[in-house]
């Protein structure tokens, strides 16, 4: 499947919405609160998106979250994992507060893998465009 034959967004009614940027760079975009069931709808989303399309980069923006649940830390860290299982040679977040860059680093840590973290989406898009 090609990138023009990858479907663009997620239908609601999650809290979620994935879209490509560019080529081989997958955009999931989180707002409200968020728990484990919908980060784990976000990975059945992008595993279906990346089946069979080159997956360079994952960018998770969390700006839009009101809060999280207790579990969302545990599920975050298979989105990291299916992200490196599909080639994705980094994962960089946007995550505006301290509670969400603490929670960003402490998934990061916990299945060993290194992020980009940003404050802004902005920040985040230009440095992929590097």
């Amino acid at each position: 499947m090609s990138l023009r034959e990858a479907p663009r967004t997620t239908p609601a009614p999650w809290n979620f919405q994935l879209s490509w940027l560019h080529a081989g760079v997958l955009e999931l975009s989180f707002h409200g609160r968020l728990g484990a069931e919908e980060i784990e709808a976000a990975a059945d989303q992008i595993a279906t998106m990346t089946r069979n399309t080159r997956l360079d980069s994952l960018l998770i923006d969390l700006d839009q979250l009101d809060g999280y649940t207790s579990h969302a830390g545990s599920s975050g860290g298979r989105l990291v994992l299916l992200a490196r299982e599909r080639g994705a040679r980094e994962v960089v977040f946007v995550a505006p507060s301290d509670k969400s860059r603490m929670i960003t680093a402490s998934v990061a840590f916990g299945v060993q893998q290194s992020v980009k973290i940003f404050a802004t989406r902005a920040e985040a898009r230009q440095h992929l465009r590097t």
